[in-house]
């Protein structure tokens, strides 16, 4: 079962992925509320943060839809999270059962903002292919800058040092 928001934003799901010990099950399960719960409480907020940083809105794809997070457990090979290749409405999230409140945030407004920008980019924008510089380094850096900025981090020369950071390790 998914947590709808209100207002004019698209509807989040969270769904637990496959191929999990039951052990990890019973932790993913536990993360999959977890994340419900806040949800609920201050998915608008986030939402909102995201197109005010943005300065754009969602899609009307992704209002219709809604978009899938699928909960992983964190494995030595996946990084935090990616986006389906051709389709930006379903996220795959990597979590380790260690991770903070902050870092689960941290991790989802990230992909969120990957989402957002897919979005805009496959449904509105869409020209041509992506090139390694030109796009995929520019979304990475973006992404990284906004999810600071949607987290309330000031945009000071050590975040955007450490946005163009992550954006390279991304791209890499």
């Amino acid at each position: 079962m998914g947590v709808e928001t209100i207002n004019d934003f698209p509807t989040l799901t969270f769904k637990i992925g496959t191929g999990q010990t039951k052990n990890d099950r019973e932790w993913l399960t536990k993360k999959k509320e977890h994340y419900e719960k806040t949800w609920k409480k201050s998915g608008q907020k986030i939402l909102q943060k995201i197109e005010d940083t943005c300065g754009d809105t969602f899609t009307d794809i992704s209002k219709e839809k809604g978009i899938l997070v699928l909960l992983y457990k964190k494995t030595a090979q996946t990084r935090y999270g990616n986006l389906k290749e051709d389709n930006p409405l379903e996220i795959s999230l990597y979590l380790s059962k260690t991770d903070n409140t902050n870092a689960s945030k941290e991790q989802l407004t990230r992909m969120l903002v990957h989402s957002f920008i897919w979005q805009q980019y496959e449904y509105r924008f869409r020209s041509r292919e992506q090139t390694l510089f030109e796009d995929i380094l520019a979304d990475e850096y973006v992404t990284s800058a906004a999810t600071f900025s949607v987290l309330g981090r000031k945009l000071g020369r050590a975040n955007c040092a450490k946005a163009l950071e992550q954006a390279i390790e991304e791209t890499v």
